[in-house]
């Protein structure tokens, strides 16, 4: 024990989970100039305090290492905070529109202009009622109209939306996503994938200040759910502006991690795939040249970010074998097997043009990948860089993984790629049971849906990442979810995998995801020499009841040494 040094804070008389490669469970731990200078016993501890030491008695409260939530959308997620929002139900189209009146009704318009944009989140497209333009123009109104799927993968636009956005019958569709038309070609309203998150990116476009308002509110919500790091999955300029302003301002209390996308149609011609990465070595260079160079709030810019395919209730995600339809009704369904696969949005070609430059510039492959034709297509790719590259060290990400083959577990582990898991996808409300049953079939739907126990299983390294807001902001229910495959204890379970572990959870929120950031010498455990991200909860995970793992709350939050959050 480091008895000659005097300790910054110490924390003492608790139950400290280091998530270390033991697991091991400490009394008290000291904190020197953001770093962790030492664990052990109370006594031990103790001996380290000095005069100006602040110390804190945790009163037998467990301590853990902050969470890491390594695939959300930040910007996103503080627009849905202050944007209007449909509140993630399942509304029909009567009742959508009477939200939208109401909501035309409390926002006349910024400047009281028909110019102005009505923008509405978390509309649930899948579950609910598809809205397209001509209900949309049913509004008293000729302001454009924008609804925002909760995945962020479908918008929904009225006429004059359409209109300003020149999506006509006679636009064509970008390579990553498509407009859904009546057979003459008119446009409905409805924009899909990729595109549609440009669109969303394009109307509510803000500068750097107001942007800055916009990630204090999401950086507030996220510490006061226990999360000190964050990677966004989609990172722009317009939000890194703002971050790099809250850093240089020091406003910043999350580590923020960026995976920065390269669209299929920017390497349509593979000569472009070098320039594509030439522009990403200088948005490093840009928003973080020295990260992780203190244990304070920081940038890192270490991730390139793939849309490999889009939605299952969409059938826009790339399946092996080809989806189902119903062909009876809701309540007798007769299921037939169609032709139809989808596509992955970009080539085999561009994937592995990418992976092998990815490699070449030491930025991290991270997917969006739902489907096994999705998943097959990247694996190929991965195996391809890592002969091409092979002590390199590379780490792979697919996030999601909705739908997998059970033959491609396995690859995922020899090939060392990464399952980043949005563990609450596998509780679903009974009325969205029957969607993914009509599109994949009884027998996928079984056996190969949100598989999460199956990835830790084949000794994959799972990383959790809540990929909000594409769900509402609940770190710990969706960790509970993981826990039951269950909304609560009173609805149906998804029984095509086993529950996970306490352990296996909090590993995936803490050290699984600091190791799918290469930042693991850094964060992600609570042992001597890391940055002192810290979380004091009001309850121990290991003896709460599974299905009252979301009443867990974080009295305290510690990032780099400094409380960012104290609840009153």
């Amino acid at each position: 024990m480091e008895k000659n040094i005097e300790a910054t804070t110490i924390l003492y008389n608790g139950y400290i989970y280091t998530a270390d490669d033991g697991n091991t469970i400490y009394e008290a731990i000291a904190i020197k100039d953001g770093y962790i200078a030492a664990v052990g016993t109370t006594e031990e501890i103790r001996k380290m305090a000095g005069k100006a030491t602040e110390q804190i008695d945790l009163q037998g409260k467990m301590a853990m290492p902050g969470l890491i939530d390594s695939h959300l959308h930040p910007l996103w997620g503080g627009k849905s905070l202050i944007n209007p929002s449909l509140n993630y139900e399942s509304l029909s189209i009567k009742e959508t529109l009477a939200k939208l009146n109401g909501f035309l009704e409390q926002d006349p318009g910024k400047n009281n202009s028909e110019d102005d944009w009505l923008i509405v989140q978390s509309w649930l497209r899948a579950g609910g009622t598809d809205i397209t333009c001509f209900d949309l123009d049913t509004l008293p109104t000729k302001r454009p109209i924008m609804l925002c799927s909760n995945d962020f993968h479908s918008i929904a636009l009225n006429g004059r939306g359409l209109q300003i956005l020149g999506i006509t019958k006679g636009s064509t569709d970008d390579a990553d996503g498509l407009t859904a038309r009546l057979q003459d070609g008119t446009p409905t309203g409805i924009v899909q994938d990729a595109p549609a998150m440009r669109i969303f990116d394009r109307v509510t476009s803000l500068s750097a200040a107001p942007a800055s308002e916009v990630l204090a509110q999401t950086q507030r919500a996220l510490n006061e759910q226990g999360v000190t790091t964050i990677m966004d999955a989609r990172a722009i300029a317009e939000e890194f502006d703002a971050f790099l302003d809250m850093r240089e301002k020091n406003r910043l209390t999350l580590r923020v991690a960026a995976a920065v996308e390269i669209p299929p149609l920017r390497v349509s011609d593979l000569s472009n795939v070098e320039p594509a990465y030439q522009e990403l070595l200088a948005f490093r260079k840009k928003y973080a040249p020295h990260p992780w160079s203190s244990p304070g709030a920081d940038i890192s810019v270490s991730h390139v970010k793939f849309f490999i395919d889009g939605m299952l209730p969409n059938k826009t995600a790339f399946v092996l074998e080809p989806y189902f339809e119903n062909t009876g009704s809701e309540e007798k369904p007769e299921l037939r097997q169609t032709d139809y696969r989808a596509r992955s949005y970009y080539t085999q070609t561009q994937l592995d043009a990418l992976f092998l430059s990815a490699a070449q510039h030491n930025f991290h492959p991270h997917m969006h990948i739902i489907a096994d034709g999705a998943a097959d297509i990247t694996l190929n790719a991965i195996a391809r860089m890592r002969t091409a590259h092979p002590a390199k060290d590379i780490r792979p990400s697919m996030a999601h993984n909705d739908l997998m083959n059970p033959q491609q577990y396995n690859r995922f582990k020899t090939l060392d790629t990464i399952a980043t898991l949005s563990f609450q996808w596998c509780a679903m409300p009974e009325s969205m049971l029957p969607l993914f049953f009509n599109v994949v079939g009884k027998k996928r739907f079984d056996n190969d849906l949100e598989t999460h126990g199956k990835f830790f299983d084949a000794g994959v390294i799972v990383a959790y990442g809540s990929d909000w807001p594409i769900d509402p902001l609940n770190e710990w229910y969706n960790l509970q979810c993981g826990l039951t495959r269950r909304i609560s204890k009173n609805d149906p379970r998804l029984d095509s995998d086993r529950n996970l572990t306490v352990l296996e959870v909090l590993r995936a929120a803490t050290i699984n995801a600091a190791y799918a950031l290469q930042a693991e010498r850094y964060i992600g455990s609570l042992e001597k020499g890391k940055f002192a991200d810290i979380i004091v909860l009001d309850r121990n995970p290991f003896f709460v009841s599974a299905d009252n793992f979301a009443q867990i709350k974080v009295l305290r939050t510690i990032l780099g040494g400094k409380t960012v959050h104290l609840k009153n």
